[in-house]
């Protein structure tokens, strides 16, 4: 990768949580509302994220309905959670949004904690997108070395990586949410990168401590190699990195 600023779009975690916005959930019948105390964070969202979902750039929406009890701390929690509904089907959005639902904190007055009866809980996954782009910079000095593996692979290599702006320092602090293909070291060798660009602390003061989404395309000499989600970033022959 050359030695330049990398433009990135700005990040979405911290924005995908549009069902944070629901104040209340709902019991079966509708006249009631069970007041919501605490939802699930941005960090948590990143740890539940479908991968496929994400690699695609798509959100989802489910319904939940789900049964409350009283916690050890007082307030309501979720039990014995179904999915009701999901949309799109087949990405895990439904699952997720089940293992998600147990980071919810309900009023301790609930109607639902006393009646015992099913709640339907909206959870909604979505990839929100900011106005002002992110530039990652190279610092000094060659970037950490491509693997054999992957100099000599002819075709385009994907990792798709999560990433936290570090409040602590300028560094980005990432996992591997994908990489195509496996056995490569594809994903390795981009949460090395990851470590070697640097953010402005100055620039991005309004963002340290969100995540970002950062998608490496490593792309060899073939135009192509088959792989499922979003277009190729990237010209034929080059490196690059964008985030959303």
């Amino acid at each position: 990768m050359a030695n330049t600023p990398v433009k990135l779009l700005p990040p979405t975690m911290a924005a995908a949580l549009a069902f944070l916005s629901h104040p209340a959930a709902g019991q079966e019948g509708g006249a009631q509302s069970n007041p919501i105390l605490s939802a699930p964070t941005a960090k948590d969202l990143s740890a539940n994220y479908p991968p496929r979902a994400l690699l695609e750039d798509i959100g989802g929406d489910v319904l939940l309905a789900c049964r409350m009890s009283r916690g050890s701390d007082g307030a309501g929690s979720l039990t014995d959670c179904d999915v009701a509904s999901e949309s799109p089907a087949g990405f895990g959005f439904g699952a997720a949004a089940i293992r998600i639902s147990k980071k919810y904190r309900f009023d301790a007055a609930s109607p639902a904690i006393a009646s015992g009866e099913p709640i339907k809980l909206p959870v909604r996954f979505g990839l929100g997108a900011g106005d002002r782009p992110i530039a990652l910079q190279a610092p000094g000095g060659p970037p950490p070395e491509k693997p054999a593996k992957l100099r000599a692979d002819k075709y385009r290599s994907r990792a798709v990586l999560d990433c936290l702006l570090e409040p602590a320092s300028d560094h980005l602090d990432c996992n591997v949410v994908s990489e195509t293909p496996t056995g490569l070291g594809v994903g390795a060798y981009a949460l090395q990168l990851g470590s070697w660009y640097r953010y402005s602390k100055s620039l991005e003061a309004d963002r340290i401590g969100a995540h970002v989404r950062v998608t490496f395309d490593f792309n060899g000499s073939a135009p192509e190699r088959p792989t499922p989600g979003a277009p190729q970033l990237c010209p034929a022959r080059r490196d690059c990195a964008v985030a959303y």
